[in-house]
């Protein structure tokens, strides 16, 4: 019993109100609680003030920071919210079609089904515990990003039971995946559209990805906890081989959990786009497509139907534009060989592709001038940054930056920083009280004021812009195609007849071959390259890596696994001419290994005769196309993104 219902001085526990509206205990003894008047209807005569008891119970006090399920929704939310602004700049900036937000929303839509479980239970909504601070992270934090991978982790590709194996099918999505659900429609929609541009708009902020929660409406910020804050935010800067894993996880996950499977690059229009990129002669293009005649890659990401290791498990070529680049890169090799200068091959017939040898330092020579910002070029300035280097900035490059360079980044900085810093302390405050936040405000507005900002306005990026930009770079790529074409150099052709009669040894095409098992050794083999530069062979691996969105480790990687499976064709046609025998489908299966330690180095394609690798020049996707009939059609549909062609047909 409470204190207040006791008598002071008697302790009794019976009270009575007299007529006068005190109350007194049985004794006689007045208590201290005021007046207590009676309802009057007519509210006749009523004198005095009448005395309530306070309400003993603190005020609750509620948060306006959203927790549990519904925390978890409007994430989600956010997500798909930054989803559509990437998606919108794609349709109405870079001139694709309409059609792309219909697919990603459906994919968005399958996705989103599997967590709606998540939706109804308040414990599993959230990665942190939501009514306990100091917890650590769930299973489904938020902010854990899909680019914490390793190249050692095994994939379960074709295994329907791979969730209970350990293998999250049904994650939380990151922000990387937006990029990787609109790369997967454009994939949908079969449009020649490269990793590396879509890598190119991100740097350029042509498609909001770098900081993408400012771009999240303030009303859905101030309710989201902070932990989906930082899944919603840039932590780290973006890699080639991240985005490229974040796309291969999506559409593993699509596959093993609706059964999806992805269809194939548009892979000769980006075979051509590739050639043209790095300014290789034609021919490097009909050789790539014959030289997947051996290789038997399908340009697609795996569908989970084969359960060999080479699909179970990530390779250097899993990722379907690693496999158009390393032919690319392989096809290079053999016809243009970096040291042609020095060594001599000499073709058997004279309508070889090797009958042509390319200049290496005009090769070089030209792609400097390429790299040169343009003076035509509006949107480029001749004395500032380059478009998209600001995120690059280092603490030792501020010292070698001029002073507009310095005030170009602080622009960059203040409108990718500055504004959503100043949301984030607002709702820091909001959780304190009234007085401290008025003197927190009031000393921070003392301080900014002795260093006032002018207002800094977003560039406008329209399609015009878009086109007029790409204009002059195909101008610019044309230009360097004629420098180097104009650079070729002919290759006498000495058939086998005059080589015998002659008494010649001579060296044939594909003759010491190089191979660069890492990274270290494309500055190791210098003497080959001495004639036109001692780094042309590491700047053309460079710009290779760039032009697939791959990282160098990754191309050199890729670039060996198709050189592997090159030699042990090689070393299957061999053992059929001298046995008489077919191989079968289980000897394809040896280890890569044992075949490099029975073949020696440098052997590679030294056998294939004129470079005729195959009768049938198609890719090996079931179809058998000329390649002399269709590459009018694919040189019609240059430039990549010509939206006026419509999707291309294989």
């Amino acid at each position: 019993m409470d204190d207040d219902d006791r008598c002071e001085q008697c302790g009794s526990t019976t009270f009575e109100v007299d007529e006068d509206g005190r109350t007194y205990c049985t004794n006689g003894h007045e208590q201290a609680r005021g007046h207590i008047i009676a309802e009057d209807d007519a509210d006749f005569a009523r004198q005095g003030t009448t005395v309530r008891k306070k309400d003993a119970r603190p005020k609750q006090k509620f948060s306006r920071i959203l927790r549990g399920a519904k925390a978890y929704q409007l994430f989600l939310q956010c997500w798909q919210f930054i989803l559509w602004k990437q998606c919108h700049a794609l349709v109405h900036q870079k001139g694709l079609p309409a059609e792309l937000w219909t697919i990603v929303r459906d994919l968005w839509t399958l996705w989103l089904s599997k967590l709606d479980h998540r939706l109804r239970d308040p414990t599993k909504a959230d990665g942190l515990a939501a009514d306990t601070e100091g917890e650590g992270e769930g299973e489904d934090e938020p902010a854990t990003t899909s680019a914490n991978e390793t190249d050692t982790e095994r994939e379960n590709v074709g295994d329907p039971d791979s969730h209970k194996k350990g293998k999250r099918t049904h994650e939380s999505p990151q922000l990387v995946d937006t990029i990787a659900l609109n790369y997967i429609g454009i994939i949908l929609l079969r449009r020649p559209v490269s990793l590396a541009r879509i890598f190119k708009w991100i740097q350029h902020e042509d498609i909001p990805y770098i900081r993408a929660i400012r771009h999240v409406p303030q009303e859905m910020k101030d309710r989201l906890p902070s932990e989906y804050h930082l899944s919603l935010d840039t932590t780290r800067i973006l890699e080639q081989d991240d985005l490229q894993i974040a796309i291969y996880r999506l559409a593993q996950m699509y596959n093993t959990t609706f059964g999806m499977i992805m269809p194939p690059l548009n892979h000769n229009l980006l075979l051509l786009h590739y050639v043209r990129s790095l300014a290789l002669p034609i021919e490097v293009y009909a050789m790539a497509r014959r030289l997947n005649f051996i290789t038997k890659y399908n340009f697609s990401y795996p569908d989970g139907t084969s359960t060999s290791a080479e699909t179970t498990r990530r390779q250097a070529t899993t990722f379907p534009e690693a496999q158009l680049i390393s032919l690319v890169v392989v096809t290079t090799k053999l016809l243009f060989p970096f040291d042609s200068d020095t060594v001599k091959r000499y073709p058997k017939e004279p309508n070889e592709a090797t009958t042509l040898r390319m200049k290496w330092s005009a090769w070089l020579a030209a792609k400097h001038s390429f790299d040169k910002p343009s003076s035509s070029d509006d949107t480029t300035d001749l004395d500032g940054l380059e478009p998209g280097a600001e995120i690059d900035v280092k603490d030792s490059d501020i010292f070698r930056m001029s002073d507009k360079q310095l005030d170009q980044y602080m622009d960059w900085y203040q409108r990718t920083w500055i504004k959503s810093s100043s949301d984030a302390d607002s709702q820091a405050r909001q959780s304190q009280s009234q007085s401290q936040s008025q003197q927190e405000s009031a000393l921070d507005r003392e301080i900014l004021d002795m260093f006032p900002l002018h207002d800094v306005q977003d560039p406008v990026k329209t399609r015009a812009h878009d086109q007029q930009a790409r204009l002059d770079e195909q101008s610019r790529l044309d230009a360097r195609i004629r420098e180097v074409q104009a650079s070729l150099l002919p290759r006498r052709a000495i058939s086998s007849e005059e080589e015998v009669e002659r008494g010649l040894e001579l060296l044939r095409p594909g003759a010491m071959y190089p191979r660069y098992r890492h990274v270290e050794d494309l500055d190791l083999d210098n003497k080959a390259a001495a004639a036109a530069e001692p780094a042309v062979v590491r700047i053309f691996h460079e710009e290779v890596a760039q032009t697939a969105c791959l990282s160098i480790k990754a191309l050199v990687k890729a670039v060996n696994k198709s050189e592997q499976r090159i030699e042990h064709w090689l070393r299957e046609k061999r053992r059929r001419e001298v046995f008489s025998e077919e191989s079968t489908d289980g000897d394809m299966e040896h280890d890569d290994d044992n075949l490099l330690a029975t073949s020696p180095p440098g052997k590679l394609a030294s056998e294939m005769e004129g470079l005729q690798l195959g009768r049938s020049s198609g890719i090996h996707d079931g179809s058998d196309i000329d390649v002399d009939m269709d590459m009018d059609l694919d040189m019609e549909m240059l430039p990549e993104l010509e939206m006026q062609a419509g999707p291309s047909t294989q």
